[in-house]
């Protein structure tokens, strides 16, 4: 009964140590965002002039950027195993709780390309554009070839 209850005193240290770790990330993750995203409105308010150039740097950085981002992902996928052994064996987890994780490597690799498509490549910000040009093209032309809009008689 003793072993039992340590084991179970063991796992809610353990539960509150990586509360506290997933705690300690999530703000300083979020301390970083804030302190970029101010940086950025600073920059934007004292010269307004120089988002041209800003504008010009992210377009020659984007497709690299691309290509890290999709390069990490494969690397995380082709070495799936390893890391997860790896982090296993420092967090002490049981071998069911490996191979749980060790089967999620194709949810995962789903769920980062998802994320990647929809917000890295902006394919949602892609769609509506598409949508637009398309309709104002078709209204173009049906102006071009309508003859009360053109204002010539035949």
């Amino acid at each position: 009964m003793a072993m039992a209850e340590q084991i179970d005193t063991e796992k809610q240290g353990l539960l509150q140590k990586t509360k506290r770790r997933v705690l300690f990330v999530a703000t300083v993750v979020t301390g970083l965002l804030i302190v970029t995203v101010a940086g950025l409105l600073f920059m934007i308010a004292s010269s307004p002039e120089q988002l041209g150039s800003i504008q010009k740097e992210m377009n020659v950085i984007s497709p690299i950027m691309s290509v890290v981002r999709f390069t990490l992902i494969g690397l995380i996928i082709a070495f799936w195993e390893k890391i997860i052994r790896f982090a296993g064996k420092t967090r002490g987890w049981e071998k069911g709780h490996v191979d749980y994780v060790l089967n999620m490597q194709w949810k995962v690799c789903l769920w980062l390309l998802t994320i990647e498509l929809l917000l890295g490549q902006n394919i949602i910000g892609k769609i509506p554009e598409s949508i637009f040009s398309a309709l104002r093209d078709e209204i173009a032309c049906f102006a071009a070839s309508n003859p009360i809009l053109t204002g010539s008689t035949s």
